[in-house]
């Protein structure tokens, strides 16, 4: 089945641009009940898929597919599990594994945000971060002993992170001059801790934390957002996806995070789009040398994606 390609700006200065091949559904998961965007991690070998649920009107929950692949190297569900959440807001929650455990987080109805960590056999009962308070959810990712955390702040499209390490929290910071809309996504690559943002043109915008100063390194100009990006960092590429707001489609751009600088920013190499449309943000994830694109499609099934051929890293 070939893509629908739409024109697109691009400067022809920059590197060339290739739209890569379509992706291809491999598994529609039914009645999951999901209701958001979908957050994606592997842990002890097997691939979590994270999401809101509403199976009783009028309340939030919050569920996770435990996946794995199957004899004929396909990514499956194992099963379907629930986590006990307090008053959770809509947005998707935010995953990391962290010194060996796994941590979930999501924002509640009056604008906290609440953590739970898994050992493999047990969930630890709703922990809540220090001096944090937002209508969206949260990001989180995990590089060289610490754990970083992103929010939009109250008022203003403001962002601020902190940082986690030796089981203490450390300040709120708030980013100088940047301002976005939604959720962030953060993600580590090697020694550098990157956030995709919604800018306040609906453009998907890419920093660099330095020294606490989050610094602009690439502003997409091939689409616009509908709601958040997507950060995913693996090997020596930053992958970004995004639900395109022209149609739905979900487009994802790989850079090369090697050539990613302040002052020669590398554009992106590879473009893709999907055949279906989606409704939230999908998350990525490489399962050996396959990447998966999971997300939300409108008819509220949970779908996987296939990536041909691989993107090798």
């Amino acid at each position: 089945m070939s893509e629908d390609h739409h024109s697109q700006p691009h400067d022809p200065s920059s590197s060339p641009v290739l739209w890569a091949r379509p992706w291809d559904l491999v598994t529609p998961i039914e009645t999951t009940g999901v209701c958001s965007g979908i957050s994606v991690v592997e842990f002890n070998h097997k691939i979590y898929a994270f999401f809101m649920v509403d199976d009783i009107p009028g309340r939030l929950g919050l569920s996770y597919l435990l996946l794995d692949n199957n004899t004929d190297n396909k990514l499956v569900e194992l099963t379907q599990e629930y986590l006990e959440v307090h008053n959770p807001a809509r947005g998707r929650p935010a995953v990391t594994v962290h010194e060996g455990h796994l941590f979930c987080f999501y924002t509640t109805l009056d604008q906290r945000v609440l953590y739970h960590v898994f050992s493999g056999v047990q969930w630890t009962h709703a922990q809540e971060v220090p001096g944090v308070l937002t209508q969206h959810a949260p990001s989180v990712s995990s590089m060289n002993g610490q754990l970083y955390l992103g929010v939009q702040g109250t008022s203003n499209g403001e962002f601020y992170h902190k940082v986690f390490e030796n089981y203490e929290w450390g300040n709120t910071l708030k980013a100088s001059g940047v301002r976005f809309k939604g959720t962030p996504s953060l993600a580590g690559n090697g020694s550098r801790m990157y956030a995709a943002l919604t800018g306040v043109d609906d453009s998907m915008e890419l920093y660099t934390l330095d020294n606490d100063v989050w610094k602009l390194l690439y502003r997409s100009g091939f689409y616009k957002v509908q709601g958040s990006p997507t950060l995913y960092a693996g090997g020596s590429m930053l992958i970004c996806i995004s639900v395109n707001a022209h149609d739905q489609r979900a487009v994802t751009e790989v850079l090369g995070a090697q050539g990613l600088g302040q002052t020669h920013p590398q554009f992106p190499y590879h473009l893709s789009v999907t055949n279906g449309k989606y409704l939230s943000e999908p998350s990525l994830v490489y399962v050996g040398e396959a990447l998966y694109l999971i997300g939300r499609r409108p008819c509220n099934d949970v779908g996987i994606s296939l990536f041909k051929p691989p993107i090798s890293g």
